[in-house]
């Protein structure tokens, strides 16, 4: 969907009703977050992004792992990086949607929503 529709209310009522939306995020001047990149997946110390892995309904959360560049740095032998990051989506509802904004999964919803024209929401 636009961007337009990008307001929290709206993504509270389709958590509601159980569903998840596929919705483009607009910045509304917010600045880039943090420790994440630009689709809010957690960056290692070396600003490599974790991989969009799975999402957990029964927690719903949504799991990362450690990204491939991380398997021959000297950071993850020591214990500094994680393997796995995991995040609710309730956190924030317009940040994090199943699947992840910016993963395969995601494109993929997306142009099945577009290609059907009414589908406005993805179960």
């Amino acid at each position: 969907m636009d961007a337009g529709y990008d307001y929290d209310p709206i993504y509270e009522q389709v958590h509601r009703m159980g569903q998840q939306s596929i919705i483009a995020y607009n910045k509304k001047n917010e600045r880039e977050p943090i420790g994440f990149d630009k689709h809010f997946a957690p960056t290692c110390f070396r600003e490599h992004s974790y991989r969009y892995d799975s999402f957990d309904a029964k927690y719903e959360t949504l799991k990362y792992t450690s990204p491939k560049e991380c398997s021959e740095c000297p950071l993850a032998t020591e214990g500094i990086c994680q393997k796995v990051y995991k995040v609710k989506i309730t956190t924030d509802l317009r940040r994090y949607t199943a699947p992840a904004r910016g993963s395969k999964a995601w494109k993929k919803s997306i142009q099945t929503s577009f290609r059907c024209g009414a589908c406005q929401w993805v179960s």
